[in-house]
């Protein structure tokens, strides 16, 4: 069943999925995180941005605990969600600019 609340975002676990997934679930809609990185959808599922972003790991502790995001490498997640959102990975060097 198709949750009208339900995005999936693909490319999830990355440096644009991610933040977007989270904003996104503290604003009350059931996220899911797809990307095939196992590593981050396990950091991410324990409560630990897999980088550093500022601010974040509170606020997906929370989101976890309230059951608003999860990560995972399923893609048949898909099926359930009415928006889903693509996030493309931009190449980054050492200094971590693009």
């Amino acid at each position: 069943v198709i949750d009208k609340n339900n995005i999936c975002v693909i490319g999830g676990a990355g440096h644009v999925g991610a933040p977007l997934g989270l904003v996104l679930s503290s604003k009350g809609y059931n996220v899911t995180l797809i990307d095939k990185n196992k590593k981050n959808i396990q950091s991410i599922n324990c409560g630990q941005m897999p980088f550093l972003e500022e601010g974040s790991s509170k606020l997906l502790k929370k989101m976890i605990y309230k059951k608003k995001i999860f990560a995972t490498e399923k893609l048949n997640e898909v099926k359930k969600s009415k928006y889903i959102i693509v996030c493309i990975g931009t190449p980054i060097n050492n200094q971590l600019n693009p």
